[in-house]
């Protein structure tokens, strides 16, 4: 029997050789072009064979772009074993920049640096994984050098959890509805800088003990219910404290997110504040006033009598003082009688 092949399918099978070796082929990424809905790039595949302008396909709901370079890796892929379908499957970059994650642990990172990056690790089992410490012990069922050999698998120690480090550059989020943080066992912030807060409405707090350390400056009255205790007060200074930025949007027309609007308060600038010193001492008044054994929790030894004594004293010498007036008084009256004259004169 005699098979005709026309001349189309003829050519293809001529070349099919050539189609198979290309349906998947490395190369290396040249260029990278972004003014279309989706990515597209220039890829180098071997000798004489380059392709451009061609789709880079990223997994959908995660998409990154990477300087192209003689060390930026790429697979391409010729959909059905057609040239002209050409994509690039996976753009793998440079692998001196890949992180080296350990067992059970997965890094999302920016793209040519791997010191800027998000991990995700699981927690160690007990007992085993993450570690190369059995690593050069062959596993049963198998020959010499037929396991993982000494050293290959290690773990840094790195501390499982989630975790992320913006490294040098600005970290930022926001979010049209509310915003939460909890922690368990605790929550910790420490800047070498400010650490601003800026409410439209009020800064709350709800605490069993409120603890602070350093200076305070306040704009505005203080409400206080309760007792407040201090070594002394003095009065007659005040404070000036001014405010901090305001946040000013700017358009952004690039589509995705833009970040944190500008001037939004992140602790690279310090509020003024400066404080005037008072001038009149609770202390010293009460010092004047003739009650220096009062101590600071206002009351003064046992022989002393303490503040309320103290006062109760002042207030016995003031009527005793009232009483001698009305009695010289009544004598100046009683005089003035007797002498023939009227009174109140």
């Amino acid at each position: 029997m005699t098979v005709t092949i026309p001349g189309r399918a003829w050519e293809h099978m001529e070349h099919l050789s050539n189609k198979v070796r290309n349906v998947i082929r490395r190369g290396y990424l040249k260029k990278t072009y972004n003014d279309k809905k989706m990515l597209k790039g220039r890829t180098i595949l071997g000798e004489e064979i380059e392709s451009d302008d061609i789709d880079i396909v990223h997994p959908v709901g995660y998409v990154s772009h990477v300087k192209p370079g003689d060390k930026c890796e790429t697979l391409s892929c010729d959909v059905g074993a057609d040239a002209s379908r050409r994509i690039i499957l996976m753009v793998m970059g440079d692998r001196e920049e890949h992180p080296q994650p350990d067992e059970g642990e997965a890094f999302h990172y920016a793209p040519g640096n791997k010191k800027q990056f998000i991990r995700h690790k699981k927690k160690s089992d007990q007992g085993g994984g993450g570690g190369g410490g059995g690593a050069g012990q062959s596993m049963p069922g198998l020959r010499a050098g037929e396991g993982q050999s000494e050293g290959r698998t290690k773990d840094s120690g790195r501390v499982a959890g989630m975790h992320w480090d913006g490294d040098d550059q600005k970290v930022s989020g926001q979010n049209k509805e509310t915003f939460q943080l909890k922690g368990e066992k605790g929550i910790g912030c420490a800047t070498d800088a400010n650490f601003d807060i800026k409410a439209q409405n009020a800064t709350q707090f709800e605490a069993g003990k409120h603890v602070r350390k350093g200076t305070t400056y306040r704009d505005g009255d203080t409400f206080t219910q309760g007792i407040e205790h201090a070594s002394d007060h003095i009065a007659g200074g005040g404070a000036s404290v001014g405010s901090l930025p305001t946040a000013r949007f700017v358009p952004y027309n690039m589509g995705g997110g833009s970040g944190l609007p500008q001037n939004t308060p992140d602790g690279s600038q310090s509020m003024s504040a400066s404080g005037q010193p008072g001038n009149i001492s609770l202390k010293g008044m009460a010092a004047a006033m003739g009650m220096a054994s009062v101590s600071s929790s206002g009351e003064g030894p046992p022989t002393g009598g303490g503040m309320k004594a103290e006062m109760a004293q002042m207030q016995q010498q003031q009527q005793q003082q009232e009483e001698k007036a009305d009695e010289l008084l009544q004598r100046i009256i009683r005089i003035e009688e007797h002498l023939g004259l009227t009174w109140p004169p």
